[in-house]
């Protein structure tokens, strides 16, 4: 995109990338039900003390909150964000739901 040979057309975001802040959402293209956001998540093995993951979690926040992280994130069009545990779950559980529906309609095999 820099040297010209390519141009975006829209973000799949909620909000416009301050990497890329001329380009539309997709919702602002015209096209509101399309939205690709993606999320990384940590995930510890079942039975983990409730003490071990509320670490984990309060330090990954912390150093998500690091302003060279936030620079760095940005740079590669990230839009970084910290939830809950309870919303971490709830987004999980979502986005199964939804990712699920795609591959039987589509009619995708694992091989």
């Amino acid at each position: 995109m820099k040297d010209g040979k390519l141009r975006a057309l829209a973000v799949a975001t909620g909000k416009r990338l301050s990497a890329l802040p001329d380009v539309p959402t997709t919702r602002e293209a015209g096209f509101p039900e399309v939205e690709g956001n993606f999320w990384v998540g940590l995930f510890v093995p079942s039975g983990t003390p409730t003490d071990i993951v509320a670490l984990l979690h309060r330090e990954v926040g912390k150093a998500a909150e690091l302003a060279d992280m936030q620079q760095r994130l940005d740079a590669l069009g990230f839009i970084p964000a910290v939830t809950s545990l309870e919303e971490a779950g709830a987004i999980l559980k979502r986005d199964s739901a939804k990712w699920t529906k795609v591959i039987q309609a589509a009619g995708i095999k694992a091989e």
